[in-house]
């Protein structure tokens, strides 16, 4: 008996999703169409916003792409997508720490997918 191809999303291609893991403040490169940046280092402060740049060369400026963020190993709550810019090539995602008084402990997932 075959076992079942799974069926991809969102116009996936087999091995379309991938994960890259960076340091904070290193740009991230991701040449697929959907898949998921591990920031880590991460300690940013209660109330405030870091930046996630990450290189696509699927992505113009005029691309719609989903964002979702998740912790990693981070445990402190209330992470947030503030904004998603697309640009020839790149994106940068802003991620907030919307906790009142605990700053970031650790890594942070970004998972994206480039709708057009």
């Amino acid at each position: 008996m075959a076992v079942p191809t799974p069926v991809p999303h969102f116009d996936q291609h087999p091995g379309d999703n991938l994960d890259v893991t960076v340091a904070t403040g290193s740009t991230a490169v991701n040449n697929h169409s959907s898949g998921s940046v591990i920031v880590t280092g991460l300690t940013t402060a209660q109330g405030t916003t870091f930046s996630q740049t990450i290189s696509n060369n699927l992505v113009t400026s005029d691309s719609i792409i989903g964002v979702e963020v998740y912790s990693g190993t981070n445990t402190t709550v209330g992470l947030s997508v503030n904004e998603v810019t697309p640009g020839a090539g790149t994106f940068t995602v802003n991620v907030k720490n919307g906790h009142a008084s605990n700053p970031l402990n650790g890594s942070v997932v970004i998972m994206f997918n480039i709708v057009t």
